[in-house]
C-alpha cells in the first residue's frame, strides 16, 4: 500500500504483555496509535486495515473488538458531512508516561545482603549429614 503511516508506533506495556489479545490485534494497536498521532484519533477503516495486514474486514473486526474489551482504545460513530466516521481513540492512560513515586522511596542497602534462608537451609543439611555419619559409622566398626 502506497499511504501507509510513516509515523512512529507506540504500544504500551499494558497492550504487549495482555494475556486476553492475540498477537496482531497488538501490532493493530501500534498501527492505531502511529495514525491517531496525526490528529488525535484514528480514521482508518476496517478495509484499509486488512489489506496493510492481509486479512478479512472480520479479522480487523476481532481484533478491534478485542483492544476495546481490553479497554485500550474507544471507537464512536461521528456525523460528518458525507455521512458517518468511526474515531478510533487510545484510552485514557493507555500509553501515557507514568511517573514514579516520589517521597519514601529508599536507596537498596549497599553491600551483600547475608541470605537468612541459605544460611538456615546450610545448617540443617550439615546437622543431617552428621546425623547420618553417626550412624553409619558404628554399623560399619561393628563385626
Amino acid at each position: 500500500m502506497s499511504d501507509q503511516s510513516s509515523y512512529y508506533a507506540v504500544i504500551p506495556a499494558s497492550v504487549r504483555y495482555a494475556t486476553g489479545l492475540c498477537p496482531n490485534a497488538k501490532l493493530l494497536f501500534g498501527e492505531i496509535s502511529a495514525l491517531a498521532n496525526q490528529v488525535g484519533y484514528c480514521w482508518a477503516q476496517n478495509q484499509y486495515f486488512a489489506e496493510l495486514y492481509k486479512v478479512s474486514k472480520t479479522t480487523v473486526s476481532d481484533w478491534i473488538g478485542q483492544l476495546q474489551e481490553l479497554g485500550a482504545i474507544d471507537c464512536e460513530m461521528v456525523k460528518i458531512s458525507t455521512g458517518w466516521q468511526r474515531r478510533i481513540t487510545l484510552s485514557e492512560g493507555v500509553g501515557k508516561s507514568r511517573t514514579p513515586p516520589s517521597g519514601n522511596v529508599e536507596d537498596p542497602p549497599s553491600g551483600k545482603a547475608e541470605d537468612k534462608n541459605n544460611t538456615r537451609n546450610n545448617t540443617q543439611r550439615e546437622r543431617t549429614r552428621a546425623q547420618r555419619l553417626d550412624v553409619i559409622r558404628p554399623a560399619i566398626l561393628t563385626p
